[in-house]
């Protein structure tokens, strides 16, 4: 990848926001990074203050591999498996993808959508 070396390198970028809050990228939404778990499992979760869903390392490493195999990132599009009635991770994906990639991607506007690009 591009951007990141392997999954590991993707996980301890997300590690890196403990503590911080990110902006959910289409309405602005604050977002506490509480905590990030670290077992080396896919299964392991991003604890978000007030949020009841909590993205996965896969959720968030599979979205950072759609970004570098396709060099771009369309939140309805690319994540509309973690939307719906049982699961609505797919702006926090979003926003960790854009977050952790800041300085490899930018932010442009297709068509009323918001996308992710990957520079170069």
């Amino acid at each position: 990848m591009a951007m990141f070396k392997n999954e590991n390198e993707i996980w301890e970028a997300v590690k890196q926001l403990k503590g911080e809050t990110i902006k959910t990228l289409t309405q602005g939404r604050p977002n506490l990074i509480v905590e990030v778990e670290d077992t080396g499992s896919m299964n392991d979760e991003i604890h978000i203050a007030e949020r009841h869903t909590k993205p996965t390392r896969k959720d968030v490493v599979d979205a950072c591999k759609t970004l570098s195999y396709k060099k771009e990132l369309e939140r309805k599009q690319d994540l509309s498996h973690l939307s719906g009635v049982s699961s609505q991770k797919s702006s926090i994906v979003f926003a960790l993808v854009y977050y952790i990639a800041r300085k490899d991607v930018e932010l442009i506007r297709r068509d009323r959508r918001l996308i992710i690009l990957l520079k170069g």
